[in-house]
């Protein structure tokens, strides 16, 4: 097993990023790569990962089951394209806020 396979298997999470989430995302892009893998993955008996992928916009609104993070969606376009470092942390607080809510059991 590659490492890079080996460590995907020790994760719950898996998080990648892309420019534009557009239609060509999903047919031959990374992220389609990673998403092929994570399924690879789980059908040799891996546990399941959430597949998370943060861009910078998201142009289709039919992601299947990856759950997709835009900037321009968080912040808007100007605040984006201004302030690209400051709205890419929020998207991360966003992101790991999420990933906490979710696993909690009280919540």
């Amino acid at each position: 097993m590659a490492k890079g396979d080996e460590k995907l298997a020790m994760a719950d999470v898996v998080i990648s990023g892309e420019g534009c989430f557009d239609a060509t995302t999903q047919e031959g892009k990374v992220i389609d790569l990673v998403k092929r893998k994570i399924i690879d993955c789980v059908l040799k008996g891996g546990k399941d990962k959430k597949f998370i992928v943060a861009c910078g916009l998201c142009e289709v609104s039919d992601v299947g089951d990856i759950d997709v993070y835009s900037l321009v969606d968080l912040v808007g376009t100007s605040e984006a394209m201004g302030n690209t470092i400051r709205s890419f942390k929020k998207m991360c607080v966003q992101i790991f806020d999420d990933l906490l809510i979710q696993s909690d059991p009280h919540e």
